[in-house]
Parts: C-alpha cells; sequence; structure tokens
C-alpha cells in the first residue's frame, strides 16, 4: 500500500510538471515564431543592446555615451528608466558570452520571457495553496490558452518589466498568506490591495505596523534605484524616469495624444479580449464568486482587481498593456470554478457537460491563440526588410558606405542612419551617402533608385467576391481624411449585397423545397443504388489524375452526376442551360458548379497573387 501511495504521487507531480511546463514552453514558441520588436518595445532593447556592446562607461561617460549610446540621439518625449535594462543585460550577459553565436536578441527577450514564466509559475503556486492543485492546473491550461500576456511576456514593454514584479507581489497577497510581511513592490497595485485590506480590517493605520512601513520602505528603495542609475545614464542629477513619465502623461495630460477611449472601455472591450476564454469569463468567475466554499477568497482576489481597474479608467488614454496585470489573479479566480466543476465532472450530469465545454473552450483558445500569433508575426515588414537587406548586400559582397579596415578582406560593414530630420530628407545631397534604402513611401526618398526588392506586410482581411482581382480591393485607412466617407461607402455597399442576395436566397429555399419533394415522391433504395453505382465507376478515373482535376473533377461531378442520376429531370440542355427547378436560378446567377468554382479560385488566386504583390508591388 505505501508503495502504491508513493507511486500515485509521482505520477501526480510528474502531471503537474508536464502541465506547469506549458507556460515557458509557450511563451518560447511566441518568441521563435514571432522574434522581431516593434517602435514601443525600441528603448528598452536598445538600452540594453548599448549596455551589453558598449558596457557602461566609468571614465568620460558624457563623451562615451553621448558617442555611443542611441538614447542620446533620440531621447523621446520624457526620459525612460534605465533600470529594466540594465538588469536584463546583467542576466544576459552569461548567457551571451557562452551562446555567442545566437541571436542576441532572441536571448535577451528569452531571458525576459522565461523571469515572467517563473514568476507566473511562483504565482500558480500560490493557487496551489489557496483552491487546491486542481485549480492550479487550470489556472495553468486558462494562461498559456491566452494569447496577449503569452505573447508579449518575452518583449521588452515596460508593462512587462513590472509584470512579473507584480506576479511577485501578488502571490503573497493569496488570502491564504499572512499578509503583515508584505512589502509594496508595484506602487499603484498595491495600493489598491492595502486599501481593500484596510477596509477588511486585516492590515490597521498603526504608522508602527502596515501601511505606513511598507509604504515608506517602497517609496525609499525605488528612488534609491531609480534616481542614481537614471541620472547617470540621462546625464542629468536628479532624474526620476517614472515621476517624469507621470507628470507629462497623467498630470499634463498628454496621453490623451495618442488616443481617447470611453469609461467604459476597459470593462467592455479590453478585459473580455485579455480573459480570451468565454467560459473562463463568463461562467467560471460568477461560478467561484457564487459558491459558498469559494466566495470569500474569489472576492477578496477579484474585487481589488476591478477596482484597479476602475481607477484605471479614469485615465483618457486607454491601452491593454495598462491593466495586463489583472489578467493572472481573475484568471486564477476562473480556475477555481474550473476545478469545482472538473472535479464533480462524474457525479452530475450537468457537470460532465460543463466539463466538456471547458475542455472545448480551452481548446478553441489555443488555436485561437495560434492563429493570431501566426497573424501577428506579418506586423514587423521592416525587420523583414532589413534582413533582406543584409541578404541582398552579403551575396553580392558589397560595401557598406566606407571601405573594410586594412588586414580584412571582403568585409562588409554597415552604417545605419534612422534620422526623422525633415530638412535633412529633403536635402538631395543626404541621399546620396547611401547605397540602400528602406523606405515604407519610396516617393519620398530623392534621388534614382532601383527597387531591388519589396516586403508586403499585414494590413487587414478582404471578402473578395468571385473573379474580383485583388488588386482592386484597399484596406481602409483610418487614419486618413477620408476615413469616414469610406466607411459609409463600405456599408453602402454591404446593403446593396444583401439585397442582390435576397432573391437568391428565396429561389434557393424554393430549390430546396423541390428537392424534398421529390425526394418524398421516388424511393430512396432506388436512388442511392444508381448514386453508388456512379460514384463506382468513376473511382478508377480520379485515382489516376492530378490534384486540380480532382478538384475540378468533384465540383463538377457534385452538380452533374448526382443531379442526373438522383434527380433525372434535371437534365442539362444541349444550349448549356438547365432544365428543371434550376433554371430560372441558373439564368439569373449562371451555373452553380461554376460560380462555386469560381468562388474557390478566387481564394486561390488571392493567396498567389498576394505573393506576388510583396513580392513586386508597392510597399
Amino acid at each position: 500500500m505505501l508503495f502504491h501511495h508513493s507511486k500515485r504521487v509521482v505520477l501526480t507531480l510528474t502531471a503537474d510538471t508536464l502541465i506547469a511546463a506549458l507556460i515557458p514552453a509557450v511563451i518560447l514558441l511566441h518568441l521563435y515564431f514571432s522574434p522581431y520588436t516593434k517602435v514601443e518595445e525600441s528603448f528598452n532593447i536598445q538600452a540594453t543592446h548599448d549596455i551589453l556592446k558598449y558596457g557602461v562607461p566609468w571614465r568620460y561617460s558624457d563623451w562615451h555615451l553621448v558617442k555611443d549610446y542611441d538614447h542620446v540621439t533620440f531621447p523621446g518625449s520624457v526620459p525612460r528608466t534605465f533600470v529594466g535594462p540594465l538588469a536584463l543585460a546583467a542576466a544576459s550577459w552569461p548567457l551571451l558570452r557562452v551562446f555567442d553565436n545566437v541571436d542576441k536578441q532572441m536571448i535577451i527577450r528569452g531571458v525576459l520571457g522565461l523571469f515572467n514564466a517563473f514568476c507566473i509559475l511562483y504565482f500558480r503556486n500560490g493557487v496551489a495553496k489557496t483552491f487546491g492543485r486542481a485549480a492550479a492546473n487550470w489556472f495553468v491550461v486558462f494562461q498559456a490558452s491566452q494569447f496577449h500576456t503569452m505573447y508579449y511576456a518575452s518583449r521588452t514593454l515596460p508593462n512587462f518589466f513590472a509584470f512579473g514584479l507584480g506576479l511577485l507581489a501578488l502571490r503573497d497577497l493569496m488570502p491564504h498568506f499572512h499578509l503583515r510581511h508584505v512589502m509594496k513592490i508595484k506602487q499603484k497595485r498595491q495600493t489598491v490591495h492595502a486599501f481593500y485590506l484596510l477596509i477588511q480590517r486585516r492590515i490597521s493605520l498603526d504608522p508602527l505596523q502596515d501601511i505606513l512601513p511598507s509604504g515608506l520602505l517602497g517609496l525609499m528603495i525605488g528612488i534609491l534605484v531609480s534616481v542614481p542609475i537614471d541620472s547617470y545614464f540621462w546625464q542629468h542629477f536628479p532624474t526620476w524616469s517614472e515621476l517624469s513619465g507621470f507628470m507629462y502623461n497623467v498630470a499634463g495630460g498628454k496621453a490623451a495624444d495618442w488616443g481617447i477611449s470611453p469609461f467604459h472601455f476597459y470593462f467592455t472591450s479590453s478585459l473580455p479580449r485579455l480573459m480570451f476564454n468565454p467560459m473562463a469569463c463568463f461562467l467560471c468567475i460568477p461560478l467561484a464568486l457564487s459558491i459558498g466554499p469559494l466566495r470569500k477568497p474569489a472576492r477578496d482576489i477579484v474585487l481589488p482587481n476591478i477596482f484597479f481597474i476602475f481607477l484605471y479608467s479614469f485615465q483618457p488614454h486607454k491601452e491593454w498593456r495598462f491593466i495586463v496585470y489583472v489578467v493572472p489573479p481573475l484568471l486564477a479566480t476562473a480556475a477555481a470554478g474550473a476545478a469545482w466543476i472538473w472535479t464533480r465532472r462524474s457525479k452530475l450530469l450537468v457537470y460532465r457537460f460543463l466539463s466538456l465545454c471547458l475542455v472545448a473552450s480551452t481548446l478553441a483558445s489555443f488555436g485561437a491563440s495560434f492563429a493570431m500569433l501566426a497573424i501577428s508575426r506579418l506586423n514587423y515588414p521592416g525587420a523583414e526588410a532589413l534582413n533582406r537587406l543584409h541578404t541582398i548586400a552579403d551575396g553580392q559582397k558589397r560595401t557598406i558606405n566606407n571601405p573594410p579596415p586594412k588586414g580584412i578582406s571582403d568585409a562588409t560593414i554597415w552604417r545605419y542612419d534612422k534620422t526623422e530630420d525633415k530638412d535633412r530628407l529633403l536635402d538631395p545631397t543626404f541621399w546620396l551617402q547611401f547605397d540602400y534604402v528602406l523606405a515604407e513611401s519610396p516617393e519620398r526618398v530623392i534621388g534614382k533608385w532601383e527597387i531591388v526588392d519589396t516586403v508586403g506586410g499585414y494590413a487587414g482581411l478582404v471578402l473578395l467576391r468571385p473573379g474580383e482581382p485583388v488588386e482592386s480591393t484597399e484596406i481602409e485607412d483610418r487614419n486618413s481624411a477620408d476615413a469616414p466617407l469610406q466607411r459609409v461607402l463600405r456599408i453602402r455597399s454591404l446593403d446593396e449585397a444583401r439585397k442582390e442576395l435576397d432573391p437568391v436566397w428565396s429561389k434557393s429555399r424554393q430549390v430546396a423545397k423541390d428537392i424534398i419533394t421529390d425526394l418524398k415522391e421516388t424511393p430512396l433504395r432506388s436512388k442511392a443504388t444508381k448514386t453508388w453505382a456512379a460514384v463506382k465507376g468513376s473511382i478508377d478515373e480520379l485515382r489516376t489524375s492530378d490534384i486540380q482535376e480532382q478538384q475540378l473533377w468533384a465540383a463538377s461531378w457534385s452538380y452533374k452526376t448526382i443531379r442526373s442520376t438522383i434527380f433525372g429531370s434535371w437534365l442539362p440542355q444541349a444550349d448549356g442551360g438547365v432544365a428543371g427547378p434550376l433554371s430560372d436560378f441558373a439564368s439569373q446567377h449562371g451555373d452553380w458548379t461554376q460560380w462555386n468554382w469560381q468562388g474557390y479560385s478566387g481564394v486561390r488566386h488571392l493567396s498567389r497573387a498576394g505573393v506576388e504583390r510583396s513580392a513586386s508591388g508597392p510597399s
């Protein structure tokens, strides 16, 4: 019995370990298939690169920073902190020394992604102690199938430097733990939780016990770490980047320049998209809040996070990444509800049905997440263009800008200029120093240039009618002056299409009624016998044909052969028309087999033409 029990424990631990491994595996999978970065991540990844490449200069620091570091040339609107890039560079440096031939950016992002994975799993242990092992496993599955957190966990957005630290603090705020030792790591988040705990009388206002010591200690740690580091790298004392960003974006209202969203945006748009799994959002969380044993811990987790979103809703400019910190705790509550259903699936039929729905919705979430990954990896045409430029230039062994150093033969020396100065860009002599130019708008490039390659990017989805060429479709530019007019025209065209389809649907309904009537009048066995004879006689011909002939044969057979064997009265006429109930339909809309096949050809042509356009058309 003891041996049997120990074997069961080992199997349980193995299963839990395999499920927990989903978190780092999915994060690294997203990193592998989408390795490039965008402008929001540029400061931190560039700062990490500069620290690793040029080091931290101690002598003549002002001269070295101006000469080597990117942030001096492109400072941005407000100074941003170097604490995160410095810590990331320090953690990545040993791996870069060992794996010298691996893409350095992949290693740096991998370190950040694995740190966030560790913090998620650390929080998972808190879920296990609060709600049990089954809830912890459901939390991992919900989190791994969620797109936004997994995709951005390895990206150097400032929010995902703070994401892991917030989870470390939230784990100690789980209802299982004694809370007096918790320190303030993420100031706004912890302030909200401290306010909630104060209402519950789980902490006190005594300055010597809870709030003031934690708050002052967190504030002092933040200032002592941030101000010296940022003052050094920005060469201005004192520089407190977090305070500068708050004064510029919140107090100064500059964040509104990037767009304003309604007050309910986080609750009605961002939060459902972040939760991703509708069963977790609309079934499991309400269930956890309504069941007696789960109600109190679930309420203690959900209410502070909802209050946090409520406070952030007063800020006019809203983005989903500003509230991404609430996703793990809300998924933990959903996991408690899912575990309640899953552990009772053998007792009641309703729990068995809900368990099947949970499994199906989770698998669908995984599928949707990977589909979004496939689309999101197309959002980096600039990086793909830069890679192709390196391939073209290295393949031609051309030297960029200046000759190689002495003693080095056939070297390619790369020098880049990403100036945004409009006066320099309008100077024709400025363009003479370059061998290659990457431009989103080729018409703005001055001089005579040869287009050696063009890279397309993802701009949206367009529904094509049968036979409609790809080039005739246009993606709506929401920032253009005529965007409202485009939307009006699109609505009008959809309304016209609906009106055109109304008679088609009415004719189709009439055809269906005639088919049902014919089926009732003719013995079903004779129809099946004739149909099987037609199928069996065509098998050898189908096996010897190629793929395209099979598709054409199937489209033709599905209409003409079946129609001639089952419904003998619907035979094609000599003039190409159709006799019988389909004659009116065919006269208005053409042969329905041909119409369907044209639709299939249009889809295939869309893929092929899209590739041809990305290779030769305008970017």
